[in-house]
């Protein structure tokens, strides 16, 4: 009985975590920008692109929103100029389960 009660506790835990996704959260780049979605063992990754942001000093980071069997979290990509390369944010999981990008959104400084 206590294990049915633990199991079931586990999967709201883990709908409720992966619905937990902020709303500013979005599936498609801001407008100058392109992203590129790949996946590696145990995990996936992002890589945006941005040719223009909207305003100046024009430095842009990919924030992945990542999500697994029981947790969700954050992946902050590296901060890069715009036109100067990708920002890219990981999503790394564990051996016994993998990791996805359930979301992701783009800040600009």
């Amino acid at each position: 009985m206590v294990r049915k009660i633990v199991g079931m506790f586990a999967g709201v835990v883990a709908v409720v975590g992966l619905a937990a996704v902020p709303a500013s959260a979005s599936d498609h780049p801001p407008p100058g920008c392109h992203a590129f979605r790949y996946g590696f063992s145990y995990g996936q990754g992002i890589s945006v692109n941005c040719y223009h942001v909207p305003y100046p000093p024009y430095s842009y980071r990919v924030v992945a929103h990542c999500s697994s069997i029981l947790s969700s979290w954050y992946a902050r990509g590296n901060w890069t100029e715009v036109g100067f390369g990708p920002s890219v944010a990981e999503c790394h999981g564990g051996l016994l389960s993998s990791a996805r990008v359930a979301n992701y959104h783009v800040d600009v400084m």
